[in-house]
């Protein structure tokens, strides 16, 4: 929890100097740590070991130090994706700030439980690989939202033409 408060500071105060730090930065710091943690897993950790106990070796062996450090990772991980995800939906919907938390965490706690899910029946290397899966869905998802925020909003204009043209 402290870590990703502290992440959440550093985003917060990157945010106040560079403009949309929120939006296409803390995606790309999602997507780095998220890479860094795969390679890690996979170099320090056996693919069974998310099934059962196993005695099997991974290419390195494990230490405390990579523990702790998988530690830090994954909730600067947690706190990059966290802020990404509720900065884009505050701006996809900023009159109703109530309701974009909302819909974010719906979002956040839906992938976990498919996650929980299907996690019982891969392996770790699997698992991985559905997760950098749904990642590159969710980046493209999020490439495309963000060229539609810089977009004018045609439809809009329609409406208030139409609207102004009415009250004529």
């Amino acid at each position: 929890m402290r870590n990703t408060s502290k992440i959440g500071f550093a985003i917060t105060t990157l945010s106040k100097r560079i403009r949309d730090f929120g939006l296409a930065p803390a995606m790309t710091i999602t997507c780095v740590l998220y890479a860094l943690i795969v390679v890690l897993i996979v170099l320090f950790t056996p693919a069974e070991a998310s099934l059962y106990p196993t005695k099997n070796f991974s290419i390195f062996r494990p230490s405390q130090l990579i523990c702790v450090l998988l530690g830090v990772l994954n909730g600067a991980l947690d706190g990059a994706a966290c802020n990404a995800r509720m900065v884009a939906a505050a701006k996809a919907l900023p009159g109703e700030p109530a309701i974009a938390f909302s819909v974010a965490k719906f979002y956040q706690a839906a992938a976990g439980v498919v996650l929980m899910y299907i996690a019982a029946h891969f392996n770790l290397h699997h698992i991985l690989y559905i997760v950098g899966g749904m990642l590159m869905i969710s980046v493209f998802c999020y490439i495309s939202f963000l060229r539609q925020m810089k977009t004018p909003p045609k439809l809009e204009e329609k409406r208030k033409k139409i609207g102004d043209s009415n009250q004529k």
